[in-house]
């Protein structure tokens, strides 16, 4: 599947176990698409981790 550049700009998607993996895979496929990306960790740790290795995303 090809997205367009923009085709998900202004919009939100919410990603659940966004910190690693595939979460993270597909998180940076939207945010690639132009989307805003929240995602959530289970850990504070993964959370500090995964904002230092994808700082586009927000983390929860």
């Amino acid at each position: 599947m090809t997205w367009a550049t923009e085709f998900y700009a202004g919009k939100h998607v919410v990603i659940t176990g966004g910190t690693s993996g595939i979460g993270q895979g597909i998180g940076r496929a939207f945010a690639d698409a132009g989307a805003t990306v929240h995602a959530t960790g289970a850990t504070q740790a993964e959370v500090e981790a995964a904002t230092a290795a994808e700082p586009r995303f927000h983390y929860t």
